[in-house]
């Protein structure tokens, strides 16, 4: 938190209030490229939902960088959620999993994704796949819900909800089918 506020305070040109730190901290993370854009925002004395709208703006410029394959797998990746197996987005895309390995490599060297352990992604943070997730469009969006619904695999509750999730957010109809065997 004191870095955030050192930072931000330089940027904004002020010192900033002990709330818009703290709104800061959780907002970034601590993230250092998140805290200067943020508290760019803070110049104008913007509120939280500028700042978070920069934020968004500025991945969305990163991921613009990177290949089509990349920028279409991370939108799979994204639509699962924080973390995805290389399998899952894999059967999403009717592509293998090396394909879609080799597809993030981009994205893990650029900072957007990291490979906790091999053949699964996390994204760096949670406002980096909000932001890959609301650059698509709505038709985008529940076809990939569709998609995961379908390339979910697994036995148990925890794979039954994921699926049910999916399956509403694509406007499916055995959705509450899926939610109803996941609460039994």
């Amino acid at each position: 938190a004191d870095d955030v506020a050192s930072v931000a305070s330089r940027i904004a040109g002020r010192t900033l209030a002990p709330f818009e730190v703290a709104s800061l901290v959780e907002l970034t993370g601590g993230n250092p490229l998140f805290v200067v854009e943020c508290a760019r925002a803070f110049v104008g004395a913007a509120p939280r939902s500028v700042a978070r709208r920069t934020v968004r703006a500025v991945v969305a410029d990163r991921v613009n960088l990177l290949p089509e394959a990349t920028r279409a797998t991370l939108h799979a990746a994204a639509v699962l959620g924080r973390e995805a197996a290389a399998s899952t987005i894999a059967r999403m895309q009717e592509s293998l999993p090396a394909r879609v390995i080799d597809a993030l490599q981009s994205a893990v060297d650029a900072g957007i994704v990291s490979e906790p352990r091999p053949g699964h992604f996390a994204f760096t943070h949670i406002i980096v796949r909000d932001a890959i997730e609301e650059t698509l469009s709505r038709a985008v969006r529940v076809e990939l819900h569709a998609r995961a619904a379908g390339a979910l695999d697994g036995e148990g509750v925890d794979v039954l909800v994921e699926r049910a999730r999916h399956a509403l957010a694509a406007g499916q109809d055995h959705a509450v089918t899926l939610a109803s065997s996941a609460a039994v």
